[in-house]
């Protein structure tokens, strides 16, 4: 996906320089927690879904530049592309699904059982179901990876059922992992202003 393509892209020039986002951080830094809070979904006991919007982009291209003290704008760039692939469309939602064990002996047990799991993942908006698309090569035949990039392409009757607060659900089917959950009210109204802060297909 090049600039081009993108509905909206994080560029260099919305990247603080160190100095400024030092002194802007805190406020940053507590409004980003609210927002990334808001668009993560927990399905089950250990696989979680961080929902991805061009402010929690560049949030994370922010914080990547301070701690690599990156000063170069062709290195900010880089930085920039490395993350560009989470950002939706204007008809789609992107996420980062994570398989949360805190163990090493927990990781080698669960990831060769998971291997396609980022097939299984459907969200459901009003009852309609819509299969979640997996980064190629995050699984492979012995095992899996503890993080999968996934989008979701909606209809424009799907967007519009969203941005009109439908019931929505996230559902992980894998046959060693099945578990639904509701999408809260709120994280449906967070996915409908990023819908509709879209200007571009």
């Amino acid at each position: 996906m090049t600039e081009e393509e993108l509905p909206y892209f994080v560029t260099v020039e919305q990247i603080d320089d160190l100095v400024t986002y030092e002194r802007r951080r805190p406020e940053v830094r507590a409004r980003m927690i609210k927002e990334r809070e808001l668009r993560r979904i927990s399905a089950g006991p250990f696989i979680t879904f961080s929902f991805e919007n061009p402010d929690t982009v560049r949030y994370q291209v922010q914080e990547m530049v301070r701690a690599e003290r990156i000063v170069d704008e062709e290195a900010i760039r880089q930085e920039i592309k490395v993350y560009a692939d989470l950002l939706p469309s204007a008809y789609e939602l992107s996420a980062v699904m994570m398989i949360a064990l805190t163990s090493d002996e927990a990781l080698r047990a669960w990831l060769p059982k998971l291997i396609g799991v980022e097939s299984s993942v459907v969200l459901i908006v009003d009852g309609e179901i819509v299969p979640g698309k997996g980064e190629e090569g995050r699984s492979t035949d012995r095992t899996t990876s503890a993080v999968h990039y996934l989008r979701f392409p909606l209809t424009p009757a799907q967007r519009e059922r969203i941005e009109a607060s439908a019931p929505c659900a996230l559902r992980v089917a894998h046959k060693h992992y099945d578990h639904e959950i509701e999408i809260a009210s709120e994280t449906v109204a967070a996915f409908a202003r990023d819908l509709a802060s879209v200007t571009r297909v």
